[in-house]
This record gives C-alpha cells, structure tokens and sequence, in this order.
C-alpha cells in the first residue's frame, strides 16, 4: 500500500467534519460523531 493508514483516515475522517462546520456552523467532535453515524454506517454497510 503506497500510502501511510493515518493518510487514509484523514482523508475519509475529514469530510464529514467540513461538511458538518459547513451545515451547522459548528464542528464538534460529539455533533459530528451523532450526525454522521449513520452515515458511515451506509457506506461500510
């Protein structure tokens, strides 16, 4: 694998953190984990 693990988790971390500070205005860790769940949940599902 050409690219490091901690890479890959940014990249699939970081999303839902800028798509939270975009719609709610407020990226918390505890706000991003409630809302995006699910959505996480859907794409490993």
């Amino acid at each position: 694998m050409r690219y490091p693990l901690w890479a890959f988790l940014f990249v699939f971390m970081l999303p839902p953190f800028a798509a939270h500070a975009l719609l709610g205005g407020n990226a918390t860790l505890d706000g991003v984990r409630v809302n995006h769940s699910p959505v996480i949940a859907q794409f490993l599902r």
